[in-house]
């Protein structure tokens, strides 16, 4: 999504964090890849998939019990 990689990266990243396992480190991540794509929407990310990328993050952050 988006012209770069960094989104991508930042979902390896939770991924790798959470093996690990690190929740903080998986929320960090997570809430850094929902102000990206944030940041993102309307310029190369469309609203409806900015909304369905940042409610499946919340999904996970809530599952993971982020704060």
């Amino acid at each position: 999504v988006g012209p770069g990689r960094s989104l991508a990266a930042k979902v390896a990243n939770a991924q790798t964090y959470y093996a690990v396992p690190d929740a903080q480190a998986t929320c960090a991540m997570l809430t850094d890849f929902t102000r990206e794509v944030s940041a993102q929407r309307d310029r190369n990310i469309t609203p409806d998939l900015a909304t369905k990328l940042t409610a499946d993050a919340h999904v996970i952050m809530t599952v993971i019990g982020c704060n």
